[in-house]
């Protein structure tokens, strides 16, 4: 397959949002259904994390700097070998505090891991100490982080009986919610009030829920099979999938390029800190005539008000930043 991305407007359409010019742009061929986006760093950057398929036997994770001038060159990180074959779906998650990215890989070999997990460093982007998890003898296909980071929900995707359960993520003690939860199940995701759901197969007619995911015994996770009700006509197994442990609208949105300085000894004197997200190139003009390439720079200043400017190479964007009167 192929993955694509639009840009959407939302003060379009009177409000309601309509798709911009910038629309069907290819991010990356032969990929899975595998996706995530994390949330922002202390930068305000963002990444997205797909996989794709390698070969017959391979999945080639690859990450996509989101920036203001979209979405970034996918870079490859790592791959993943399935001896059962490398397969269109699996599923890829963040745990709350983005430190932990998780990836199903649906094979019916006992040799092969039903989920891998990574520790993240979201700053960098890199993922460090792969984890191989068997959790089930089916194809696992959903994966959930709860709220507290505490487990790893999963569910099985089969034509029969399928699995749900839970790995604890400090010991990857296993344990079984529902072994028979019937064909063709597919998402698991954290909604906004702190529960987890799961997707329906073709026929039945209510989400399964789950309203206490990190409590410690399987007794009090409050599992409901058919928890809410959505359609008499049954549900296509399938939620949408929302940025981890962030509710819609409740991130501020950062500066992509900022800047900040503070006095440096005498009261003439200043120091200068970017907080743009991966700069490798910078160029500080200092309005009275004088320039530097110094990351982090120290300036003195004769009387007067300076505008400030900060032209940088981040993330492979040309960026330019202009504070007027910023130091008087």
């Amino acid at each position: 397959g192929e993955l694509f991305y639009s840009e959407v407007d939302l003060s379009l359409n009177g409000g309601n949002g309509d798709v911009t010019s910038t629309k069907n742009v290819l991010v990356l061929d032969q990929a899975t259904e595998g996706f995530a986006v994390t949330r922002p760093n202390s930068h305000g950057c963002r990444w997205l994390f797909a996989a794709r398929v390698l070969d017959n036997t391979s999945y080639e994770v690859v990450r996509c700097l989101i920036s203001d001038n979209g979405i970034g060159t996918p870079q490859p990180v790592t791959t993943v070998t399935i001896a059962d074959g490398a397969l269109t779906y699996c599923e890829i998650e963040f745990n709350s505090a983005s430190d932990r990215m998780a990836m199903s890989t649906p094979s019916l070999l006992g040799s092969d891991p039903d989920i891998v997990q990574w520790h993240f460093d979201p700053e960098s982007g890199e993922l460090g100490d792969m984890q191989e998890l068997s959790v089930s003898d089916g194809t696992i296909l959903g994966i959930e982080y709860s709220p507290q980071d505490l487990w790893l929900y999963f569910q099985e995707n089969s034509a029969g009986a399928s699995d749900l359960g839970r790995v604890e993520v400090a010991t990857s003690t296993v344990q079984m919610i529902d072994t028979d939860m019937g064909g063709y199940r597919r998402s698991l995701e954290e909604g906004g009030n702190g529960r987890i759901y799961s997707g329906g197969d073709y026929y039945t007619d209510h989400l399964t829920e789950i309203d206490f995911p990190d409590a410690p015994l399987l007794p009090d996770i409050g599992y409901e099979y058919e928890g809410v009700f959505v359609s008499s006509g049954g549900m296509r197994p399938g939620l949408p999938n929302a940025i981890d442990g962030e509710i819609p609208g409740t991130s501020p949105t950062p500066a992509y390029i900022d800047f900040s300085a503070s006095s440096f000894g005498n009261c003439d004197t200043y120091v200068f800190t970017d907080s743009t997200c991966l700069g490798t190139w910078w160029e500080w003009d200092f309005g009275d005539g004088m320039l530097s390439n110094d990351p982090t720079p120290i300036h003195q200043f004769g009387p007067g008000s300076f505008d400030i400017t900060l032209r940088i190479l981040a993330c492979g964007d040309t960026l330019t930043l202009t504070k007027p009167a910023y130091i008087t």
